[in-house]
């Protein structure tokens, strides 16, 4: 199923996705990080054919890599604790709460108009959690996204172009010389 490519850091990786799967299997704890340790480790090592030419999904693992550093930078801002403590069903409304709230907080810091990508780090939590969800993994409520869906969505931008109502209001406005 999934081969090393001859790398010797790649089998070792391997055997840990392996092992972990396994864990998955045997519906034995699995920490939130472990899960996507092993989803990044898959998607390194995925191979597929596109077009005639073989890709990776190395981007793919660049963004559960980027959203698990998030989750880890704020566990241990606002909670003190590491974010491989965390168990699926330590992930909560509550917790999810905390983390929009930080996220646009630190993101209006920087950027009066960004959220920080909130929409797409939430986003793949909640694939991490259906991976979970998929594999009978203990303690996964894919319920809790319930409560921040309305920022699991990217504002719309406000467009940069004058809309028609107002053409039409600015040529029938009255000149006066």
């Amino acid at each position: 199923m999934l081969q090393s490519y001859g790398n010797p850091k790649k089998s070792i990786g391997l055997l840990k996705c392996g092992l972990i799967v396994s864990m998955l299997r045997q519906k034995l704890r699995v920490t939130v990080v472990e899960v996507i340790d092993s989803m990044i480790l898959l998607f390194k090592t995925k191979r597929r054919v596109k077009n005639g030419v073989v890709v990776t999904s190395s981007n793919n693992a660049e963004n559960y890599l980027w959203m698990k550093r998030a989750f880890m930078e704020f566990t241990l801002r606002k909670y003190s604790k590491k974010f491989s403590s965390f168990y699926f069903h330590h992930i909560t409304e509550k917790f999810l709460s905390d983390f929009v709230n930080y996220t646009l907080r630190r993101a209006k810091l920087k950027n009066a108009n960004s959220q920080g990508g909130l929409p797409h780090k939430l986003g793949l939590l909640r694939a991490v959690f259906r991976y979970a969800y998929k594999r009978n993994m203990y303690g996964v409520n894919l319920g809790v996204f319930d409560s921040v869906q309305e920022y699991m969505q990217e504002k719309q931008p406000e467009p940069k172009t004058i809309s028609p109502k107002s053409i039409v209001r600015i040529e029938n406005m009255s000149r006066r010389d």
